[in-house]
């Protein structure tokens, strides 16, 4: 099995999504990425049918005895705690830095909390020993990131979406002006995955995205030429943390600001 990056994944998950606003069946697909498979979840209570080799993820929301140790997914909605993440790093923590982990899936869940208003999210992280990394993903259907920082500034309204959640991977953030010491958590998250942890980040919100992987000089910024194929009303994050032995600790990268440039790139 090839494995695809974080923005292929992205692709093959439109693709399905148009295949079924089209009305045409997925259930041919035996197997998708947490980042392919997460954001067909809403389609998928919705009715629309999957192949059963697929289906033992999704029943694992409802009937968590049926879950495996090797995946956990999660539905979270406001109001509700969220913890199936905890057994998850539990299990990781034996090759893994627990606080590490801990810092990574804390700040990516508070997010969605604090900037989205969001009404359902879900939650999905997987370890795949044959490929020897673990995909973690996220998506709410909030309020976006690019609308979030448009609310907060006028001077945003023009720009990009993809631009937008470059500025908000560099410390810009729609908390109140002068306070200055936030918004760099999702700075501080990319500089583990990439820097530390020599991964994979990607982030779709409305009509942009982006995508870092260690070793590329610049973040790749996805101009969405075909804006409802690709359009995501909500966010989506995924990341993946190849498995090693060497433990990776966050606190180096607390206090440091990496910029993170992209080029343009049309989807």
């Amino acid at each position: 099995m090839s494995v695809k990056n974080l923005n292929e994944c992205f692709v093959s998950f439109c693709s399905l999504r148009e295949k079924i606003l089209n009305e045409e069946s997925i259930e041919d697909i035996k197997f998708m990425y947490p980042t392919t498979l997460v954001p067909l979840l809403p389609f998928i209570e919705c009715g629309v049918k999957i192949n059963n080799d697929i289906g033992i993820y999704v029943t694992s929301i409802s009937e968590p005895v049926k879950a495996r140790p090797d995946f956990t997914l999660e539905k979270i909605e406001r109001g509700k705690t969220f913890f199936k993440m905890d057994s998850m790093i539990e299990l990781l923590s034996t090759k893994h830095n627990k606080s590490t982990l801990q810092y990574l899936f804390t700040e990516l869940l508070t997010n969605i909390y604090v900037h989205s208003d969001f009404k359902t999210a879900f939650a999905m992280a997987q370890i795949y020993p044959d490929s020897s990394f673990i995909e973690f993903c996220l998506y709410d259907d909030g309020i976006t990131i690019p609308e979030s920082l448009r609310h907060h500034d006028d001077s945003f309204k023009s720009i990009e979406d993809c631009h937008l959640i470059n500025h908000a991977l560099n410390g810009k953030s729609s908390k109140a002006k002068n306070d200055f010491e936030r918004g760099f958590g999702m700075n501080t998250s990319a500089q583990v995955i990439i820097d530390g942890y020599g991964g994979e980040l990607f982030i779709s919100s409305l009509d942009g995205s982006i995508f870092i992987k260690s070793g590329d000089k610049q973040p790749v910024l996805n101009i969405h030429d075909k804006a409802a194929y690709y359009r995501i009303n909500g966010t989506l994050v995924g990341l993946r943390i190849p498995c090693r032995e060497e433990k990776v600790s966050y606190y180096p990268y607390l206090e440091k600001r990496r910029s993170f440039i992209g080029k343009e790139v049309k989807l």
